[in-house]
């Protein structure tokens, strides 16, 4: 039996409480309060980055193994169930299209797809990018997520002077780095040509059957 929920929780930043620029980042393991959730959906964007531990997470109906410097992605509208993440420890990131740039709005990263516009970039955060699967950070930079994170969260604590355009430049320099990791490695064609606005046919074309890193996704029934 399909393990979906129709009605599951739809989660918004405290509207009594709003969060800086619609932005937050906190320390994410097993007391956190998302592990305890129900699968559950969001009106914002949600990042999740695992620095230790292992466990799953599940995105609709497909379950996914999480490792050291996985990144998930979840965009608004996405129901996803993190309680296989109690024993990680990482950083959850939660933000909506205006801390990035108040131009915009959620619906233009989460569906827009036309990489000639300035979301281009950002195709990485659109609804189903990923297929449930996470990204892989290198284990090179992940110090350098790790001090990026906790830069955004210490901004947002004391809110000195500019703190919203810092904020903002650092989440944009951070998504940049994520949708590096999106691309694929021969994001340029033997002729150096533009990349695919779409997954380019032929050998580079990606194995829905399994992620980037080769691991095989499980469906849950």
């Amino acid at each position: 039996m399909s393990r979906r929920h129709a009605h599951s929780t739809v989660l918004d930043f405290d509207p009594a409480s709003p969060a800086p620029l619609r932005l937050a980042v906190t320390p994410f393991d097993g007391s956190h309060p998302g592990v305890r959730q129900p699968p559950h959906s969001h009106r914002f964007f949600e990042i999740i980055y695992i620095e230790s531990g292992h466990g799953t997470h599940r995105t609709g109906d497909v379950e996914a193994a999480a490792e050291p410097g996985d990144v998930f992605a979840v965009s608004p509208g996405t129901t996803h169930d993190p309680s296989g993440l109690a024993t990680v420890q990482g950083y959850v990131l939660l933000f909506s299209a205006r801390a990035l740039d108040p131009r915009f709005t959620d619906a233009d990263f989460a569906f827009t797809d036309d990489a000639t516009t300035a979301t281009g970039a950002f195709r990485f955060l659109r609804t189903g990018a990923h297929s449930g699967m996470p990204l892989r950070v290198p284990a090179e930079e992940r110090g350098l997520w790790r001090a990026r994170l906790q830069s955004i969260a210490d901004e947002l604590t004391r809110r000195a002077p500019g703190y919203e355009e810092l904020t903002r430049a650092e989440l944009r320099i951070l998504l940049l780095h994520g949708a590096r990791l999106a691309a694929p490695p021969d994001h340029l064609a033997a002729d150096g040509a533009a990349p695919c606005a779409a997954p380019c046919p032929g050998p580079t074309s990606i194995d829905h059957g399994r992620d980037q890193h080769g691991r095989r996704k499980r469906r849950t029934r």
